[in-house]
């Protein structure tokens, strides 16, 4: 039965988990995700370091699914949400819904912070004040054999920055370099 609400749950997020991120493997080819990736391609014209997608998460839409590429190759993936940008209540319930789906998947995460700036005054406060109030990032962070997976909730400027990044846990494997 567990085995079986795992399945449900994969198929319920309307993500296409691969072995690492989306459709792909650290290291695809760009050539090879823009054949495969089956989703609404939104990638500016002649743009050669990332390509985006429309996505659907959890029933959130107007995700914007994210490849990011070295050389032509993936070095990085992400989910951008533009939904609740500017209703601090919502954006928490969206970061929480996101966190239940993801740990449904991986499990507990391996962090969960609450960063806050050292001079707001009302630490113990409402959550989505701060938030509004630029005092609170949200933080979550899974681990996989190959992926890290950090959730953050940030205000910018008045506007509620909600994302999940997917990077290599070693990102040297990807293209034999010292780094990015």
């Amino acid at each position: 039965m567990r085995v079986c609400g795992f399945f449900l749950l994969f198929w319920m997020s309307g993500i296409a988990w691969a072995q690492d991120f989306g459709v792909a493997v650290w290291g695809q080819s760009r050539q090879w995700i823009m054949e495969n990736e089956t989703n609404l391609d939104l990638t500016p014209p002649d743009e050669e370091n990332y390509l985006v997608y429309q996505a659907n998460i959890s029933g959130i839409q107007n995700v914007r699914l994210v490849y990011w590429f070295s050389d032509g190759l993936l070095i990085k993936g992400g989910f951008l949400f533009t939904n609740v940008r500017t209703d601090a209540i919502a954006a928490v319930n969206q970061f929480d819904k996101i966190a239940k789906t993801i740990t449904g998947i991986y499990g507990q995460p391996d962090e969960s912070n609450q960063l806050w700036q050292e001079d707001y005054p009302n630490k113990n406060g409402s959550i989505p004040i701060a938030l509004f109030d630029d005092g609170l990032i949200l933080q979550t962070v899974w681990h996989t054999s190959t992926t890290i997976i950090r959730q953050q909730l940030a205000n910018k400027e008045g506007k509620f920055m909600h994302q999940l990044i997917y990077s290599p846990i070693n990102p040297n494997i990807l293209t034999g370099k010292e780094g990015f």
